[in-house]
């Protein structure tokens, strides 16, 4: 019987596949489980605990994060915000799972205590009025976008104005949100359609986004679209006809 050839794979080196998976992971993410870690484990040094979290047995871990919810505060004093420590408690989970152990905070019954008190610190910052977002962007109103318009911040006289009209129907109207998003838009994802009600308009194909990683099999139900017709605005700056005349057919 002739030999079969064989393909031969060589194992990726372990290190390699961690920093496989850390790459693609949120950046954002990245970016704040790090400042938070570091808010629990000034915590727990300021209380004489200097173990690593990894190193702290279940039930001491337990313990420390139930007080650490209850007593921490702002470098100010001040209380934090009431989503902060939700922010904290999944960071720290994070943090115990790439050291690979086998524990969540989160969901396991052990650590039940320390999120009886993260709900009712919750509620409690609720009642004085943190987590309100007071700073939150409230959406443009069509007159706000019309004096944007007319001080030539949107429109198409110049590349900074294309950009930032071009920018503002990509949110309005494909639900993009994140800068990166943007950045990673490429030809084909935005085409010129005509439905069979004969209207035209363009339709957005997601991509990745920020809640839509790929992980899961959640996705948009129907593709994003902007109708050619619409109100209120010149018709040239219009995301339809702005897509015509700055935007080659794909």
């Amino acid at each position: 019987m002739p030999d079969v050839e064989r393909e031969i794979v060589t194992d990726t080196q372990e290190d390699s596949t961690f920093e496989f998976v850390r790459g693609l992971q949120n950046t954002n993410t990245r970016r704040k489980t790090e400042p938070d870690l570091g808010k629990f484990n000034d915590y727990l040094t300021k209380n004489d605990e200097h173990r690593n979290p990894e190193k702290i047995p279940v039930y001491d871990l337990e313990m420390h994060l139930a007080r650490f919810v209850m007593n921490a505060k702002e470098a100010s004093g001040e209380d934090y915000e009431s989503d902060t420590f939700k922010s904290i408690q999944g960071s720290v989970n994070r943090y115990l799972a790439e050291k690979k152990l086998n524990i969540n905070i989160i969901t396991d019954k052990e650590f039940k205590h320390s999120c009886d008190v993260l709900l009712s610190k919750r509620k409690l910052l609720r009642q004085l009025g943190k987590g309100n977002r007071e700073k939150r962007a409230d959406p443009l109103t069509l007159e706000e976008i019309d004096i944007l318009y007319e001080k030539n911040l949107l429109g198409t006289g110049d590349p900074k104005s294309l950009i930032n009209v071009l920018y503002l129907n990509n949110t309005m109207h494909f639900g993009m949100r994140s800068r990166t998003e943007h950045v990673n838009l490429r030809w084909g994802d935005v085409q010129q359609k005509v439905p069979s009600t004969g209207e035209e308009d363009l339709e957005y194909r997601e991509r990745s986004t920020k809640t839509r990683t790929g992980v899961t099999s959640e996705s948009r139900s129907l593709h994003q679209r902007c109708l050619k017709i619409e109100v209120h605005i010149d018709r040239f700056m219009k995301p339809f006809f702005v897509n015509l005349r700055f935007i080659p057919e794909t």
